[in-house]
């Protein structure tokens, strides 16, 4: 009976920590998602500093869309020097994604 006890007890344990950890990852990505779509807003309003700004802590967070965005901000100059090599870069990290 003893064992089973411990053996019960470690597995409500591992269960928390998996929903703790799982809980985190949901803010992160919701926190990304949220600038992503700050990013798109300013980019219809043509306000590239702010697309760019918003696109960077969005890719910081992992977020996909933030990678492409950050991508297309380097691509075509909107709020960074143009460099092709990173708008690839970046680009190519929103695709392994699967953006």
């Amino acid at each position: 009976m003893r064992k089973w006890g411990k053996t019960c007890i470690s597995l409500i344990l591992c269960v928390l920590l998996v929903f703790s950890v799982t809980a985190g990852i949901t803010e992160e990505k919701s926190e990304a998602e949220r600038l992503y779509e700050l990013s798109e807003e300013a980019l219809k309003n043509s306000d590239y500093e702010k697309y760019y700004e918003y696109a960077r802590m969005a890719a910081d967070l992992g977020g996909a869309g933030g990678l492409n965005n950050v991508g297309h901000c380097y691509l075509n100059g909107w709020g960074v020097e143009q460099d092709y090599e990173k708008a690839l870069e970046y680009l190519q990290k929103s695709a392994d994604l699967g953006w």
